[in-house]
């Protein structure tokens, strides 16, 4: 019997070419994706991968196998969504990797409208960035994932379905003693000696708010402060230690301890989004849980 995830790992391999790309692009350690190719080698009796120098490349059954991986894969998720489709019944468990602004925002409510309305509708959340849900997504472990796309730094999702839920601004925010906090729009220029609370390095996030700082403002921001945790930014802004560009639906407005101003002359925005494995876009239980998020959403 072919281990599915372990089909995924060579789908990959066979899309992207070596080891090392597979590991970064799934969050796993190289060692673990050899390991993982092993076993299938282990299950189908043949070898599918050779080497070649330094690194590997797939023998011809290899190549024979992840030319049919694809349709099988496409073939499990579609099989799974039809039958679920034809009982059109709303029951069973998601598995939902969310980032946390939008897990407060739109998540929670969504899970609570679900509540009295599908009691049969089991949702598992896992919190996480899109960099580790997404290759998630694409391996099985998780049927939801919420992406946020800056206009700055876009992000592709080939064969995954993609619905929009809602455009997010990214506004200044200050401490409220900060004499910035007075006007009402702040030019970047003049944040150029702020110390300044950002995401983690290399997150989409942290990428947005250096660029726009370079783009706009002339400038690379001093970043004293690096958190996926945008809550924790949020208090160090207000702990008076940082200024910060955070997202609208986190709720810094409803904050009397800081002051959220718009860019002057500038907009900077995020999309944010949900995907699933196209296959599996008409389960019951998807088209469920997106209905929800989408009443939500128009509600924000």
């Amino acid at each position: 019997m072919i281990d599915l995830r372990r089909l995924r790992l060579l789908h990959e391999f066979a899309a992207r070419g070596s080891i090392t790309a597979v590991a970064q692009a799934l969050s796993f350690t190289p060692s673990a994706v050899s390991q993982q190719l092993a076993r299938l080698e282990q299950e189908t009796g043949a070898a599918l991968l050779e080497k070649v120098g330094r690194g590997v490349q797939l023998t011809d059954a290899g190549r024979l196998l992840a030319a049919h991986a694809e349709r099988i894969l496409a073939s499990v998720d579609a099989a799974e969504a039809d039958l679920a489709a034809q009982n059109a019944v709303v029951r069973g468990r998601l598995r939902v990797g969310t980032f946390q602004s939008a897990g407060l925002a739109l998540l929670t409510p969504a899970l609570a409208l679900l509540g009295s309305e599908h009691a049969g509708l089991e949702i598992e959340v896992i919190e996480a960035d899109p960099e580790v849900t997404i290759p998630a997504l694409l391996l099985g472990e998780l049927d939801l994932a919420f992406v946020d796309d800056y206009e700055r730094c876009p992000a592709a999702s080939p064969g995954l379905d993609r619905q929009h839920l809602l455009d997010d601004g990214l506004n200044v925010v200050l401490p409220r003693g900060d004499t910035l906090a007075q006007v009402s729009e702040v030019r970047l220029a003049d944040l150029t000696r702020r110390p300044w609370a950002s995401g983690r390095t290399g997150s989409a996030y942290a990428e947005a708010v250096e660029r726009a700082c370079r783009e706009l403002g002339g400038f690379e921001p001093r970043i004293w402060h690096r958190a996926s945790d945008l809550l924790l930014l949020l208090g160090l802004v207000r702990a008076g230690r940082a200024v910060a560009l955070l997202p609208d639906i986190l709720g810094a407005d409803q904050d009397d301890s800081v002051a959220v101003r718009p860019i002057a002359g500038h907009t900077v925005k995020r999309e944010i989004s949900t995907l699933v494995r196209t296959s599996s876009s008409v389960r019951p239980t998807v088209v469920a849980l997106r209905t929800a998020l989408a009443e939500v959403a128009r509600s924000a």
